[in-house]
């Protein structure tokens, strides 16, 4: 069983994910149910990178989304889009299935694919946040272009909006 809380690098990327559960009275790894019904929609979060233009680097605002599906059985599908500096980012959708007290989705490594261990992806909620848990990195591995990383990405709950994608 992994820690109830996600390993981030930096740190700060951590401090939303515990401040939403410890402001509402839950630790932040506690979840705050299995529904998927009740996630569904599209979350968004807006963060500064750093790109290059003309050969310099100049700060951007990119839009990081999340969006959320109930599946048969309580599943959840999600497609998870990150943007980062120098054009990388990572992009992966599947469906993850409830377990204990996150979402896991688990994708094994095909011959070729250039990893050599399977992605475990979780996806937890806190009253205040939907957050993304890459424990060893393989899911950024495969999803990820340089650099990229999924561990300790929160999404805003009050950036939930149902309805059809935009």
């Amino acid at each position: 069983m992994g820690s109830p809380l996600p390993r981030c690098v930096p740190l700060l990327r951590c401090v939303p994910l515990l401040l939403g559960g410890l402001v509402a009275g839950l630790g932040a790894g506690e979840a705050v149910s299995g529904d998927a019904e009740a996630l569904e929609g599209r979350y968004a979060r807006e963060q500064r990178i750093q790109v290059l233009d003309g050969g310099r680097r100049v700060a951007a605002t990119v839009v990081d989304i999340l969006e959320l599906r109930p599946a048969p059985d309580g599943a959840l599908t999600f497609s998870l889009r990150l943007r980062g500096g120098a054009g990388q980012g990572c992009a992966l959708d599947g469906v993850a299935v409830w377990r204990g007290d996150r979402f896991e989705y688990r994708q094994q490594v095909e011959p070729g694919q250039g990893a050599v261990r399977g992605c475990v992806l979780w996806i937890r909620t806190t009253p205040l946040y939907v957050g993304i848990e890459d424990a060893d990195g393989a899911c950024a591995e495969i999803h990820c272009g340089t650099g990229g990383h999924m561990d300790g990405v929160a999404f805003p709950r009050a950036a939930h909006r149902r309805g059809p994608r935009d």
